[in-house]
């Protein structure tokens, strides 16, 4: 069971605060990497952190998790935070169970 998972069972439905990290990969033309979400929308490569990570051990993990890209090199960008970068956010059993990168459009 993920964390989020866990907590979600402890709080029911009450807001959690959850850190995560997003990575832009650019390409040799500079073009962003982007994936299809499970709901349609596109968007970059990233997610939560998990209990003892860093928010760059998250970074390397996610991105390995779902394209399949080994990151060797972070460039700190921002830290999004605040009321507009509040946000809800759904994890279906479909999305833990499926495999990485599985069967998920990705574009430069």
């Amino acid at each position: 069971m993920s964390y989020v998972s866990e907590m979600r069972t402890l709080v029911g439905h009450r807001m959690l605060l959850l850190a995560g990290a997003n990575v832009i990969i650019l390409d040799d033309k500079q073009r962003i990497l982007l994936q299809q979400r499970l709901d349609g929308s596109w968007g970059l490569p990233g997610g939560l952190m998990e209990p003892g990570e860093s928010l760059e051990q998250t970074a390397v993990r996610e991105v390995k998790e779902e394209t399949n890209i080994d990151i060797d090199e972070l460039h700190f960008l921002k830290v999004f935070s605040g009321k507009e970068f509040t946000l809800r956010l759904t994890i279906t059993m479909k999305s833990m169970l499926s495999p990485p990168f599985t069967g998920q459009k990705m574009a430069w």
